[in-house]
């Protein structure tokens, strides 16, 4: 349904928000790079995931 869509895509904005948010903070800290760019790959799946479904 459209109201299941509309939800589903919040959620999935909302976790992106919180994600980057997060990459934000470990980019600030020093040796976190490497989280970082894990983070950056989930962010990118999660945005590529929500353009497929």
């Amino acid at each position: 349904s459209m109201y299941n869509k509309t939800l589903k895509k919040q959620k999935m904005d909302h976790t992106i928000s919180v994600l980057e948010a997060e990459l934000s903070y470990y980019r600030a800290q020093p040796g976190m790079e490497e989280v970082a760019r894990l983070r950056e790959r989930v962010a990118k799946l999660e945005r590529e995931n929500e353009v497929c479904s």
